[in-house]
């Protein structure tokens, strides 16, 4: 069964000392097709943890652009646990974002 093994693989990545609190994104991609499974049915099916899933389709882009955006989002929460900013640079939107120095202009 390709989820087992896929959960094995995924679970035996995770607990490497290295690894222990990297930000991981699962695509579940070709959610357009009617036999894909959902993604609560991946999520139980891989045990889950503090991992985000996102259902996609490749074809018309549907959830990409939010997969990415989530992942950045565990990046900078990581980062930010393990070197917080004093003056984070941020989006017009309200995003934080990376650095070196933060440049505004007028």
């Amino acid at each position: 069964m390709a989820t087992e093994e896929a959960k094995t693989e995924l679970h035996k990545i995770t607990r490497i000392s290295e690894n222990q609190g990297v930000p991981v994104l699962i695509v579940a991609n070709k959610q357009d097709l009617r036999n894909s499974l959902s993604p609560s049915e991946i999520e139980k099916l891989l045990a889950m943890a503090p991992w985000h899933l996102q259902p996609t389709c490749a074809i018309t882009g549907d959830g990409l652009k939010e997969g990415l955006e989530k992942l950045h989002d565990m990046i900078i929460k990581r980062l930010n646990a393990k070197h917080p900013f004093k003056n984070p640079c941020k989006r017009q939107d309200g995003q934080q974002y990376l650095m070196s120095k933060c440049f505004y202009l007028p």
